[in-house]
């Protein structure tokens, strides 16, 4: 994971929490639409953690075999 996406998840929550603020629920209420943003993000993590199967761990490095 990079930057750009602690940035985008920043930029999804200040939406949703403008959103909950417009549709008049009040000032706390981007606290209840941060919590299932959150859980759907714990969610969704364990996926993007899965090894693919263009996984470099189980290739040898030649090069380096050949100088040692």
């Amino acid at each position: 994971m990079n930057i750009g996406m602690f940035n985008l998840g920043n930029a999804i929550g200040a939406r949703f929490g403008g959103y909950v603020i417009s549709a008049g629920l009040g000032d706390s209420s981007p606290n209840l639409a941060g919590g299932p943003l959150a859980f759907g993000a714990l969610m969704v993590d364990p996926l993007i953690r899965l090894p693919s199967k263009k996984s470099l761990s189980g290739q040898r490095h030649p090069v380096i075999e050949q100088v040692c």
